[in-house]
């Protein structure tokens, strides 16, 4: 029996699969690699409009995966939200959407579900009062 992905002989189309799924695994950690090491803190707006403080990166405590912490300015309140999936999302939630044009040719135009505005002040009362939200000592 030939592997389907190889071409080369294979011993079951079980080691096939597991090898398959644990390359989709190692790159999907290398992508939260790499998005973990390009996220700013700062002040986003969502493609809706609405206004979002991002403090700085969390781990879930069962999958260990990062989350972005942030305050929302419309709503109130802390929050988290996955980190693939705060700009540069593949977990199936919206990614790049599309908007339409309101221009004289129409059509449309993708943006990011978050967009950096600005980056947050070097301002230690902030960054302590994030640390006792997320339950970190100072």
């Amino acid at each position: 029996m030939r592997c389907p992905e190889t071409g080369f002989p294979c011993s079951c189309e079980v080691e096939c699969e597991q090898q398959r799924k644990k390359r989709e695994r190692e790159d999907y950690m290398n992508e939260v690699e790499r998005a973990a090491a390009n996220f700013k803190p700062g002040l986003y707006r969502h493609y809706k409009g609405g206004l979002y403080t991002a403090l700085f990166l969390v781990t879930h405590h069962e999958t260990r995966l990062p989350m972005v912490l942030y305050i929302s300015h419309t709503y109130g309140g802390a929050n988290v939200r996955p980190l693939i999936g705060w700009q540069d999302d593949q977990d199936g939630w919206l990614d790049i959407i599309t908007i339409p044009n309101e221009g004289a040719a129409g059509g449309e135009s993708k943006c990011h579900r978050f967009a950096l505005v600005g980056s947050l002040p070097s301002n230690k009362t902030i960054e302590n009062r994030a640390k006792l939200m997320a339950g970190q000592s100072l």
